[in-house]
């Protein structure tokens, strides 16, 4: 009887155990796999070299899960304890803590975003990363020293980062992400050089991306990327400048209020491409995959101007005359400008003299000149030197003749100013003086370059001429058809006459030539050297250039 009793005893005590046993293992199952609804997204941070009690303790704290030794247990059960990985990690929706360890495992910590649009500058870039909540009190590296450990081979930054979306997380630096985003724009960068179309004006992977922080600041329509390219591509291969406002408005720096004034054309920074030929030394901005992809694939055409027409869009032009209708039909409504419109009606007194030696091509020029400025709606006059009136006419033959008397260089040179003096009373100051242009085919400059170096006469003196003949009534633009003397001399010698002075020999045209270039030199805001030797067409497109700006700028001459 009392074995029996033993033996019942026993066994409800095993099956009491069994029970408890039971409802222990069911106990932790529900901890372990019943989700934990969360109502709002919870933040936990697992700092470096935090054991598993501290980690359950904090998780448990939080209301990430329900119990923290079973968290616990189970974790060393399945030898992950050593496994949870440190970071900032987001908590949201219904999840139980097998899952909340897993997500501790992987590693899957809260990840932000940074994003960059195409064509900020590289300081908005930085000025961005700083302001960011997580990156706040994170000290930002100087721009040498992230340079350097990149081992950047370019000690400006601009242009380097390429602008895109970027996560990370808490634990990450503000040098990761610069990392991240110099190494992107190289790999890019160095993708599409690899696969540039043939025969582009760049000597480098840098001139490339230079070109596309360009065209990034030119326009906002992908479809135009290529078609503006092809523009700044053609006037690179052509010797022209470039003259774009943006790169005038990277040079003006913190100067820069909105306006581009016409002062601001003319002011010499490395990155104006109005008064420097050729690309700016840096990119003005951070250029995209797409615009550096334009750069080196550029559209095919003849097209050299663009002009905004008011809606993003813009309109493209081969010729000046052409490009100044765009202007009038959209000047109204430009917001960004290929050459900025400074005034709505055409400028007034310019006075344009044309110089050059033998067989430069002016007679040709001028009457393109006189063309362009007819078609842009602007009255000219076109005169000439020596003559213009008809006792300067006269002066004129009496110079050129052939005659066996010997004539002194200063009566040539007094003749010359003589014809000048009622040219410029009769002719030149009456016709500035009723908003006319003139086209002056040879003016003072003429003197120096014949008399002074050609003839080798005093250039004081012949200075002196000038102030009492004509005071400061200076051309506002000079263009001097340049041209090797040998080449010159072969088509004068298709005339069939020499005047008196084409007869002089070589040595002569030499120093003609060499008196010209100096003055140009001396005088670089007012002279524009034109490559003669060109073919007429490459000419014209020198004088599209030139002519663009004096016709924008609405400047007064003094008469």
């Amino acid at each position: 009887m009392l074995n029996r009793l033993w033996f019942w005893l026993l066994m409800v005590s095993v099956l009491l155990i069994g029970l408890l046993t039971y409802g222990a293992v069911r106990q932790v199952q529900v901890w372990l796999y019943q989700p934990f609804p969360l109502t709002q997204p919870v933040i936990v941070s697992i700092a470096q070299g935090s054991g598993l009690t501290e980690v359950s303790n904090k998780l448990l704290a939080a209301g990430v899960i329900a119990h923290a030794d079973s968290f616990k247990y189970y974790a060393k059960w399945r030898q992950l304890d050593r496994q949870i990985k440190a970071g900032e990690y987001q908590f949201s929706g219904a999840l139980n803590s097998v899952e909340v360890l897993a997500q501790l495992v992987t590693g899957k910590v809260l990840e932000y975003q940074f994003t960059v649009p195409e064509g900020l500058t590289y300081n908005d870039f930085i000025d961005l990363l700083g302001q960011h909540p997580a990156m706040l009190g994170k000290p930002i590296p100087k721009t040498n020293d992230w340079l350097a450990l990149l081992h950047s081979r370019w000690s400006h930054p601009e242009g380097l980062l390429f602008p895109s979306t970027y996560r990370f997380a808490r634990h990450n630096q503000p040098v990761d992400i610069i990392r991240q985003a110099f190494m992107q724009q190289q790999e890019i960068l160095q993708q599409a050089w690899a696969q540039r179309a043939p025969d582009l004006p760049y000597k480098s992977p840098y001139e490339a991306l230079i070109m596309a922080s360009i065209i990034e600041k030119e326009t906002g329509q992908a479809s135009e990327r290529t078609a503006i390219a092809g523009v700044f591509v053609r006037r690179l291969q052509k010797g022209m400048k470039l003259q774009t406002d943006p790169t005038v408005i990277y040079g003006m720096g913190e100067a820069f209020d909105g306006n581009i004034r016409r002062k601001d054309l003319t002011q010499d920074t490395p990155y104006n491409t109005y008064v420097h030929r050729g690309l700016p030394p840096t990119p003005i901005a951070l250029p995209g995959k797409a615009a550096i992809e334009a750069a080196l694939h550029p559209a095919a055409g003849l097209s050299l101007f663009f002009v905004a027409k008011g809606d993003g869009s813009h309109v493209f032009a081969q010729t000046y005359p052409e490009h100044q209708a765009n202007v009038r039909k959209y000047q109204l409504k430009q917001e960004e400008r290929f050459m900025p419109v400074l005034t709505p009606t055409p400028p007034v007194a310019c006075f344009i003299s044309i110089e050059g030696g033998e067989g430069a091509g002016k007679s040709t020029s001028i009457n393109y000149l006189k063309q362009c400025l007819l078609n842009a709606g602007i009255e000219c006059v076109h005169t000439r030197e020596p003559g213009g009136t008809p006792m300067a006419e006269d002066i004129r033959a009496l110079l050129l003749a052939h005659r066996d008397e010997s004539v002194d260089p200063y009566t040539e040179l007094l003749l010359m100013f003589a014809g000048r003096r009622q040219h410029v009373q009769n002719v030149i100051r009456p016709a500035l003086a009723a908003g006319k242009w003139v086209i002056c085919d040879r003016f003072t400059d003429a003197s120096f370059a014949y008399q002074g170096a050609g003839r080798g006469l005093d250039a004081d003196f012949i200075a002196s001429l000038k102030q009492y003949v004509h005071g400061d009534l200076d051309p506002h633009m000079t263009l001097l058809f340049d041209i090797d003397v040998a080449t010159g001399m072969d088509r004068a010698g298709k005339r069939a006459n020499f005047d008196r002075i084409e007869k002089e020999d070589f040595s002569f045209f030499e120093r003609v030539r060499q008196g010209y270039l100096s003055q140009a030199q001396a005088q670089p805001e007012r002279y524009k050297v034109v490559d003669a030797g060109q073919s007429i067409e490459q000419v014209q497109a020198q004088l599209d250039v030139y002519l663009a700006p004096l016709v924008n700028s609405a400047a007064v001459v003094d008469v």
